[in-house]
């Protein structure tokens, strides 16, 4: 279809447009008339690479952020007279006295901290490493409890350790109640 507007010159792009966009069509198919672009040209190329380079730069980015916090492995709450003692098994690449997972904790659901551990060192070639906390007291009523982790760069790890005291297993944790 040839648009007029009236004038010898728009007549003569209008047709030129068709022409090319006819001729992409049968040279690459249908779809590519639009814009015509040739294949592997320099700005396709560029373009290509840039989207590369932006996907790997994103994975290593969201892979860093990811590795610097600490995770929870395993919790063992074993009950002892009207007190826990509770060991914790944490997993952090620990790098050295800059950037080492430095404490943990019990905390209640509502927030309030039952007892804290503090990891004096890194423990950068004992991966992963269990540390106890004798005489908890968990106050009698409280059934559920979280784990929370901290390292000295990030702070605390988004990834909680949930327990369930009135089960004797669940996910990441295990209760021992004599």
């Amino acid at each position: 279809m040839i648009r007029s507007c009236g004038t010898s010159a728009n007549l003569y792009w209008s047709s030129r447009a068709r022409t090319q966009a006819a001729r992409a069509t049968r040279y690459y198919g249908r779809g590519h008339s639009q814009g015509l672009k040739a294949r592997g040209s320099r700005q396709e190329a560029v373009t290509r690479k840039t989207n590369k380079l932006i996907i790997a730069v994103m994975a290593l980015a969201s892979s860093i952020a990811w590795a610097g916090e600490v995770e929870i492995v395993m919790a063992t709450f074993n009950k002892q007279g009207s007190a826990w003692s509770v060991d914790v098994t944490l997993r952090h690449a620990d790098s050295g006295w800059d950037h080492y997972a430095d404490v943990w904790r019990v905390v209640a659901t509502d927030g309030k901290v039952f007892a804290t551990r503090t990891l004096y060192h890194p423990h950068v070639d004992e991966q992963p490493f269990t540390r106890s906390l004798s005489n908890v007291v968990i106050p009698a009523g409280v059934t559920v409890v979280f784990i929370e982790a901290r390292d000295t760069v990030h702070g605390w790890s988004k990834q909680r350790a949930r327990v369930d005291l009135a089960k004797a297993s669940g996910d990441r944790y295990r209760v021992i109640d004599k």
